[in-house]
């Protein structure tokens, strides 16, 4: 989750931000920020021997075991 007015919804009262920051490892929402910072890196010299990946931008959501 990504708190931009698409999610707006999701996060209209600090009770909500908590529920929805408690779900995430990093204990947080994500911000636009956090997504920028992943493109800059990908589109400076610094990734330039980086090829084919996937990146989660999930603050550590998608690391979590989903049991049945």
């Amino acid at each position: 989750l990504i708190d931009t007015r698409l999610a707006q919804r999701l996060l209209q009262t600090e009770a909500k931000r908590a529920s929805m920051a408690a779900q995430y490892p990093l204990g947080r929402i994500g911000t636009p920020d956090d997504c920028a910072a992943l493109a800059e890196f990908l589109l400076s010299d610094n990734s330039s021997w980086i090829t084919g990946q996937i990146y989660g931008v999930d603050g550590g959501l998608s690391s979590l075991s989903k049991s049945p």
